[in-house]
């Protein structure tokens, strides 16, 4: 996390601070969520995690910026539930923030000359730069890899190994892989090969997860059962 955060950027433009008066946590967390939804379509699908990682704070920090911004109706909460597995969705609420700005969605993001500066050398890489833009990452134990770095999925494919794998605690196997890689170095994958053994590694825990258990044999029970008449060993004990 810490290799793509130092390699990756997120804009605070000044309507956030002037206009919404947001700062501190809250206008790091703006701006992020803003970065991923500005386009009014889009959501904000990273883990809690993953704002520590941009907001380098704390898992409560972050929970109260969200609810702060949520209270403010400057962004919109929505729960999704996935194999019983909750995940939290955010967007920009864009016609609040419209109002409070007094101008237009283009004026928002950046669109207009007369609403920003150096405007020529920023819409010139704008889209680019949204396409490079790399998808957040789950929040999920890392695997150690055989060039010495580490991986871990982005969001979109950790939901999507709950929704293959239904039977299957990932989260836990994650710790599980952590765990095994870490004890097996001289196994390790590469970065190309990781999530082919992510994935067999799922498969292997779902089948044993539906395996019939065979049934308990008892060692002292394996004898032949016989049947007795205990009135008749009962005369032959008394004669």
């Amino acid at each position: 996390m810490a290799n793509e955060i130092e390699y990756n950027y997120l804009t605070i433009q000044g309507w956030m601070i002037s206009r919404l008066g947001l700062k501190g946590n809250a206008l790091l967390a703006f701006a992020l969520i803003y970065g991923f939804t500005q386009d009014g379509e889009t959501e904000f699908r990273g883990s809690i995690g993953y704002m520590c990682s941009w907001l380098n704070c704390s898992r409560p920090t972050v929970s109260k910026a969200l609810d702060d911004l949520i209270q403010k109706d400057l962004i919109i909460k929505r729960a999704e539930t996935i194999n019983g597995v909750t995940f939290n969705r955010y967007r920009v609420n864009l016609q609040v923030v419209k109002n409070l700005y007094r101008g237009s969605k283009d004026s928002l993001q950046g669109g207009s000359k007369e609403t920003l500066h150096n405007n020529t050398n920023i819409d010139k890489y704008r889209d680019k730069d949204r396409e490079q833009q790399p998808e957040p990452e789950a929040d999920v134990e890392m695997i150690p890899l055989n060039d010495g770095s580490e991986w871990r999925p982005s969001q979109p494919m950790y939901e999507e190994y709950c929704r293959l794998y239904p039977g299957v605690n990932v989260q836990q196997e994650f710790r599980g892989m952590r765990a095994w890689c870490l004890a097996n170095p001289s196994k390790r994958k590469t970065r190309r090969g990781v999530t082919a053994f992510v994935n067999n590694w799922l498969s292997k825990s779902q089948n044993q997860g539906y395996r019939r258990p065979a049934p308990s044999r008892n060692a002292f029970n394996q004898f032949p059962q016989n049947t007795y008449d205990f009135n008749k060993l009962e005369d032959m004990l008394s004669s």
